[in-house]
């Protein structure tokens, strides 16, 4: 028995080994917080040592809003720094960059005070690539790893990583504008800068990836991270690192809801489930019950019950002890209506029950000859027993 129960949580331990299986969480959120293998909680806690003198504030709204008076951390995207000592970084780290027209002219205008722009995207919307006059093309070598290696400052080193690949590249770029900063395994640029700053400093990556936990975390790579700091002007003061092109339904002004009903399709289907759901609870707000069924008129099962024994002997021919029980229930019922009990059938009764019961002389007299006949009597026959019943049933009747 201990043997078998051996064999049996054994066999049930390994079924369970691949469930304890520990796997990789491929959710990408470059979230600052998330500390997940595609997070960005790496880099975003090391700002504050690659740029010991700037102040780090997040944005969590629409550039849109700016100047809307609620939004103060905000002014340095309309203002730059009020310094001569140094700027600010935008720092976007976000699977796509689609902002809209309004949103896209607050991020230039702060390029434009003398700032810095670093965005690290895998998409670029039409407002950047528009004006940048850009083509971004998307690419997944296929492989289980990513490969980038940085040419300006001049790094010999390629960094790596075993995770995911997918990223963008920069084609047909003009080298008169731009300069190129990294590249990825096939050579193709995956990170840019404009060689013209007189409207801001713009630094384009196109392989979000690189700066996630997983990557920057991996062996040496954080190294890249710091190569890449150094694109940048040492005596920023401030860093506004982006938490609002990360989101879904991020447009300005708007809320999940309004984004889910935005499409035709979705609202009618919307509107067809509230539909189901209100028809439902209107069928089902009424009480379920089953029809109640008529019940029978109560009858008087003691009047039944005599009129089956009464049948019963009638059948069986047993006159002589039925007319005893006929005349011991005529006893009864002269008992409990007039008072009387008549130990025999006398002329005293006779006056008595004529007396009590109101009846004619006549009438009483004739039933108590026919009482009398039939107690005298040893063989009845069926003819003087109907007789007698229907003279009780008469007298008693005509009572009521």
């Amino acid at each position: 028995m201990k043997k078998l129960l051996t064999i049996v949580l054994s066999c049930c331990l390994f079924a369970c080994l691949p469930a304890c299986k520990k796997t990789l969480n491929r959710n990408i959120t470059l979230n600052k917080i998330d500390k997940n293998p595609y997070g960005a909680w790496y880099a975003y806690e090391q700002l504050d040592w690659i740029f010991p003198l700037a102040t780090v504030l997040v944005n969590t709204e629409s550039p849109a809003l700016i100047n809307n008076g609620n939004w103060p951390q905000l002014d340095y995207l309309v203002d730059g720094i009020k310094s001569d000592s140094g700027k600010a970084i935008y720092m976007v780290i976000a699977p796509d960059f689609d902002p809209g027209p309004d949103e896209w002219e607050k991020v230039a205008a702060f390029a434009d005070a003398g700032n810095s722009v670093w965005i690290s995207a895998g998409y670029f919307g039409v407002q950047l690539t528009d004006s940048f006059k850009l083509q971004v093309s998307s690419i997944d070598s296929g492989e289980a790893s990513l490969r980038t290696q940085l040419l300006s400052p001049a790094d010999t080193n390629s960094y790596t990583y075993p995770g995911l690949s997918e990223h963008s590249y920069f084609r047909a770029l003009d080298t008169t504008k731009w300069q190129t900063l990294a590249v990825d395994g096939n050579g193709k640029p995956v990170m840019i800068a404009q060689r013209d700053t007189s409207h801001g400093h713009w630094v384009l990556q196109s392989n979000p990836l690189t700066m996630s936990n997983f990557f920057l975390l991996h062996q040496q790579n954080k190294k890249y991270y710091d190569q890449v700091a150094l694109f940048f002007p040492e005596n920023t003061d401030a860093i506004i690192w982006d938490d609002y092109y990360r989101r879904p339904f991020r447009q300005s002004g708007h809320n999940q809801w309004q984004a889910m009903t935005s499409s035709a399709p979705l609202r009618w289907s919307i509107a067809l489930a509230l539909l189901a759901v209100a028809l439902y609870i209107i069928s089902e707000i009424k009480r379920r019950q089953r029809s109640i069924p008529e019940l029978d008129p109560l009858t008087n099962s003691s009047v039944d019950f005599v009129k089956t024994v009464g049948r019963l002997y009638f059948n069986r021919h047993d006159n002589a002890d039925l007319s005893i029980k006929m005349l011991a229930q005529f006893k009864e019922q002269v008992k409990l209506r007039y008072g009387l009990q008549p130990a025999e059938w006398s002329v005293v009764f006779e006056q008595a029950l004529v007396y009590k019961s109101g009846k004619p002389a006549v009438e009483v007299s004739h039933l108590l000859a026919q009482v009398r006949q039939v107690d005298a009597l040893q063989t009845i026959s069926d003819a003087d027993l109907l007789a007698l019943n229907q003279s009780i049933d008469q007298f008693f009747k005509n009572d009521n």
